[in-house]
């Protein structure tokens, strides 16, 4: 990750900006998934069918408790996501998503800083799952 953040760097003008976002470093919990995802791809097929059943119906059923709980259609999750993809195919992808690097933001930002970029933006989920982003501007 950090190889793909430099060489991202490198082809920034000065003046340039340059947009990233990048996993949340959670800790134990980010752990624990890159754990997840490497047993996953390392996995044969059947392996890779429970975990996968074992996800669906966790977590289809947390993600169904909490729509009820806020008085929402909890099948309207599964219909097509803003992202473009369904639930099912959305499993896959995150279960399947190895290497699964992350950073804290203060790591991206002296790192980034130190190439002679400033941070303009940042847009952080604090101590939640999802992406960091960032946007740099590299120092005339």
């Amino acid at each position: 990750m950090w190889l793909a953040v430099d060489n991202a760097l490198t082809k920034v003008k000065r003046g340039g900006k340059l947009y990233i976002a990048l996993y949340n470093d959670q800790g134990w919990i980010s752990h624990f998934w890159r754990g997840v995802k490497r047993t996953y791809v390392l996995s044969p097929a059947p392996v890779r069918v429970i975990m996968l059943l074992f996800y669906w119906l966790y977590f289809g059923a947390l993600f169904a408790l909490a729509d009820l709980f806020r008085m929402r259609n909890p099948l309207a999750r599964y219909q097509g996501g803003q992202r473009g993809m369904k639930f099912f195919y959305d499993v896959i992808d995150w279960v399947g998503g190895y290497p699964f690097e992350v950073a804290r933001p203060k790591d991206v930002v002296r790192r980034v800083e130190a190439c002679g970029f400033k941070v303009l933006r940042c847009k952080l989920v604090g101590n939640r799952h999802g992406c960091n982003e960032f946007v740099f501007e590299r120092k005339a």
